[in-house]
């Protein structure tokens, strides 16, 4: 506990604070030797077989076929920068012998995330069979971990791991999205270098399965750090938003409490039969609409308030251009991240920005008053955080199904998902199959996928961070934790015009108003430009040093992450952070990948190829970035001159 305290106070105070306890730690009935857990007059272990027995036993046979999880190299679709990297790794690991390529090696930065700990006896059998660097344990039940404490040395597995380099966290919890989410944070913290990752499960239940199945899917879609070109595109948006003539900014002051609901509606299936009963609340709530669903709402004559954007990419704007060209959208205004097209404000009557936290044009552009944290990852987050952030003490949800009663239907009849052949084939070519089941909102059960099910968790999470305000969910689709039930037809409250529209007044006044560029500070561009600058050019003189001697592909991998790690930690630090990240993982992920299955880890000639690579990467973006800040802040220039 003493050891807790100094390296994991949290964790420390969680099982400090334990009181009640549902089992308890015997001798084994079978084995006088070993030790067993009765909870509930059952033995969790196997008589005769308690935990070490078990524990050893079945550490043995996973040693024999581990499970590991690899990310796959990149597809040769990325960006120039990685681009780099990925052909010089392709001239030499030549595609023949990747197809023959033998079984991953075991490598000194190995990573071990352990599903479930129970009384502890495995860690230790793992830890003296291979060298981790870095250990990960799930465990939803804490009072196994308490139990634990008492008859393992957890000190000792601290002190091995530090002296390794190397860390030990602890995940618990029964929330899978959090839980998921959490170990593979931790996991990006160690780096890049964890192609190969061990995992390990202890014990079954149902919260641990779902989490393992999870957490895979993650590492599956990527990294999750910003992308070089992608921070840049969002940069140029950002830039080119805040260059308008007057810039009308969402900020974190306390909002005025509404009398009046907020609507919030998706494009979810359930969206098309709610129709006549939100005609019908129309003028009683503020109404928010969230992506693509705007045209549906149109469609059926129902005007939003307020329609929400998230992404940056240019299918926003164009999903959204056939709907300004049918439809008056003079009397909308836009709620989006500062990062959207910046074509897209002008579709709309008018729009309240906002600086979407993290990201390099947060840390270029935002404060702690002006970055808007969770706001992703789709438009319904948006949407959730807003009408918390504008005071709404009651919201209703219309359309956020996060899947659908029918697998084959992902949206609303009137969505451009369903309405429009190019954009339904898209999605249906892109888009996980929804064959995954889910507790229906007014009972049964929904498909969905795990796209879906990721927006579901982080709307229930806001919803958790929401306090005192009360969400219903009308929606026929998953079932929202924290949000009560009830059917479009029982949504019933008082139809006052009058102060909903003072309420949409309040709020389009609540906001920041800068003048053209007023937002950007000139002096803090030219910092972050300093600061980026400084970095290559250390970790280019760390390269050359590397090119010698001596060292491997896992030296590499620490120097560009403690390059990184060992930066500032200011607003802008965090930003070349953001910016170099991403990247570099991927391209180091590529290297690694092929390295660890043809016992390349310390060959000197594919390291040097790989050293060459990441320089003319780097050499790449930083001629990339002076580029791209040099032409935008001189097209800002222009327009504060006009």
């Amino acid at each position: 506990m003493e050891k807790l305290a100094e390296v994991a106070p949290d964790l420390h105070g969680l099982i400090a604070d334990l009181r009640d306890f549902a089992g308890e730690v015997i001798r084994d009935p079978g084995n006088a030797d070993d030790i067993n857990f009765l909870v509930e007059g059952r033995l969790f272990y196997a008589e005769g077989l308690g935990a070490r027995a078990h524990a050893q036993r079945e550490v043995a046979r996973y040693l024999a076929a581990p499970r590991r999880l690899f990310w796959p190299p990149t597809t040769g679709n990325e960006s120039p920068c990685i681009n780099f990297v990925r052909d010089r790794v392709d001239a030499l690991v030549g595609k023949q012998h990747r197809k023959h390529a033998s079984q991953a090696q075991h490598h000194r930065a190995s990573v071990l995330i352990l599903f479930g700990i129970g009384l502890g006896e495995p860690v230790r059998f793992l830890l003296d069979a291979l060298v981790f660097r870095h250990v990960i344990i799930v465990e939803p039940i804490t009072e196994f971990l308490w139990h634990s404490l008492w008859l393992q040395e957890w000190a000792s597995w601290y002190d091995l791991l530090a002296a390794r380099g190397g860390t030990l966290h602890v995940v618990t919890g029964e929330d899978v999205e959090y839980l998921s989410t959490t170990i593979h944070n931790h996991l990006l913290s160690t780096g890049a270098a964890f192609d190969g990752t061990y995992c390990y499960g202890h014990y079954s239940s149902l919260a641990l399965n779902r989490c393992a199945d999870r957490f895979a899917e993650r590492v599956n879609a990527g990294n999750g750090e910003g992308y070089f070109e992608d921070e840049l595109v969002m940069m140029i948006n950002s830039t080119r938003n805040f260059s308008r003539s007057s810039v009308k900014l969402v900020t974190n002051h306390r909002p005025t409490e509404k009398t009046v609901p907020a609507i919030i509606c998706g494009a979810g299936p359930s969206l098309t039969k709610a129709m006549p009963h939100l005609a019908a609340l129309r003028d009683g709530a503020v109404l928010l609409s969230a992506g693509t669903t705007i045209g549906a709402l149109l469609r059926h004559g129902i005007v939003p308030d307020f329609h929400c954007e998230l992404e940056n990419t240019e299918d926003n704007y164009q999903a959204l251009l056939p709907v300004a060209a049918v439809h008056d959208l003079s009397a909308v205004t836009l709620i989006a991240s500062a990062t959207v097209d910046s074509r897209m404000p002008a579709l709309f009557g008018d729009s309240l920005l906002f600086v979407r936290d993290p990201g390099m044009s947060s840390s270029l552009y935002g404060t702690d008053e002006t970055s808007i944290i969770a706001t992703t990852p789709n438009c319904v987050t948006v949407a959730t955080r807003m009408v918390a952030r504008f005071g709404f003490r009651t919201v209703y949800l219309f359309g956020t199904d996060f899947g659908s009663r029918r697998p084959d239907q992902h949206h609303a009849a009137d969505s451009i998902w369903m309405t429009d052949p190019a954009w339904r084939e898209r999605y249906d070519r892109i888009a996980e199959t929804m064959n995954l089941q889910m507790a229906g909102n007014f009972g049964g059960k929904i498909y969905s996928n795990r796209l879906l099910e990721q927006f579901l968790h982080s709307t229930q999470r806001l919803i958790a961070m929401a306090g005192d305000i009360t969400f219903f969910n009308c929606a026929d689709g998953a079932r929202i934790e924290g949000a009560i039930a009830k059917l479009p037809s029982q949504a019933n409250f008082p139809i006052m015009p009058d102060k909903r529209l003072a309420a949409v007044e309040e709020i389009r006044n609540s906001v920041a108003t800068y003048p053209a560029g007023g937002v950007v500070d000139q002096e803090r561009i030219r910092e972050f430009r300093r600061k980026y600058r400084t970095w290559t050019d250390g970790l280019l003189v760390k390269l050359q040093e590397l090119s010698g001697p001596g060292g491997d592909l896992i030296d590499l991998h620490d120097a560009i992450h403690l390059s990184l790690a060992n930066s500032e930690t200011g607003h802008l630090d965090s930003g070349v952070r953001m910016l170099a990240w991403g990247s570099m993982a991927l391209m180091f992920r590529h290297a690694f990948h092929y390295a660890i299955r043809n016992c390349m880890l310390d060959d000197h000639g594919y390291k040097i190829l790989v050293i060459q690579g990441f320089i003319a990467a780097l050499t790449h973006m930083r001629q990339r970035l002076d580029e791209i800040m040099t032409a935008e802040f001189d097209f800002l220039a222009s327009e504060q001159e006009r």
